[in-house]
């Protein structure tokens, strides 16, 4: 959920060493690229990961099974 590819980071097939190899090495030839998703990645998670987020995302979904196992 936080990495959006080519704009918070970059993704490659598990287990593809040379995909992940290249795309880092992309990102050091780019380093305003590169700093510009980490900043992206940051922000990301500050609006959807901060405490007061996932405590509404937790209560909700509590709810929601709790409301399921009376049914």
């Amino acid at each position: 959920d936080l990495v959006v590819e080519g704009e918070t980071g970059v993704l490659v097939p598990e287990g593809d060493a040379a995909a992940l190899a290249d795309r880092l090495a992309g990102l050091l030839r780019d380093p305003a690229r590169a700093a510009a998703m980490g900043a992206a990645g940051q922000a990301r998670a500050r609006q959807r990961f901060d405490v007061a987020t996932m405590g509404r995302e937790f209560q909700a979904m509590y709810l929601r099974l709790a409301l399921r196992r009376r049914r």
